[in-house]
């Protein structure tokens, strides 16, 4: 069995980095990955299988034998007792003993502006106006919620004493003290890390998206802040 103190829980363009940055100190790459000696980030190999898995939200996915044994065998091995990880790893929790899980999560309503930090730090290819405009239709705002939800059901399932959700909102764009004083958060360092986050969306939005989309995400910008 896995003994482990802290994991931390953060989906693509969560800005887990940031917190963990100010929390253990450290530095973060250029492609946002957190790096500390406190703290070690579950196996990469491990990311693709998770991802398929949260992106269908199917119970019955499991990993294949090999990945698992894998997993299982480096994850044992290994000394640290702090874990950070874009996904709730629900396929290895037979053997892992979690103290504490933090789980920093956008609300669905809010997903947009994690999603675009996402592109932006990743440098992500593809069609990004039919991305942008997905991010608007009915149908995938249902199926981000759905997919929080059942986030949330696997966190109630997880092997661990404690469990601390924090909203996206409430500690970035709403600054809550309690929030901040629990990650241990400067308001000013928070504060400022929103405005950049806010001006690199906003010029990827001039800069990448067809003009009749600026104004809606532009809009989207101002709500948040309100």
């Amino acid at each position: 069995m896995k003994e482990i103190d802290n994991l931390w829980i953060w989906p693509p363009g969560g800005s887990g980095n940031f917190i963990l940055k100010h929390y253990y100190g450290g530095k973060t790459l250029p492609n946002n990955e957190f790096v500390a000696n406190s703290i070690k980030w579950f196996p990469k190999y491990l990311n693709v299988s998770h991802a398929e898995y949260f992106l269908q939200a199917k119970q019955e996915y499991v990993l294949p034998n090999s990945l698992y044994d894998k997993a299982k065998k480096e994850i044992l091995a290994q000394n640290e007792t702090d874990y950070a990880w874009h996904w709730i790893p629900v396929h290895i929790k037979d053997f892992l003993s979690v103290k504490k899980l933090f789980f920093i999560h956008a609300k669905p309503e809010d997903m947009w502006f994690t999603s675009f930090l996402t592109q932006i730090k990743n440098i992500n290819t593809g069609e990004i106006n039919e991305w942008a405009q997905d991010l608007l239709f009915p149908t995938s705002i249902e199926t981000l919620n759905n997919e929080y939800h059942h986030q949330l059901e696997e966190l109630e399932s997880f092997p661990s004493d404690e469990i601390f959700v924090t909203d996206y909102r409430d500690l970035f764009f709403e600054y809550k003290q309690d929030t901040l004083n629990f990650y241990m958060l400067d308001k000013n360092d928070v504060q400022d890390y929103t405005i950049k986050n806010i001006e690199l969306i906003k010029m990827f939005i001039k800069e990448k998206l067809n003009p009749d989309l600026h104004e809606v995400f532009l809009n989207k910008i101002v709500d948040l802040q309100a």
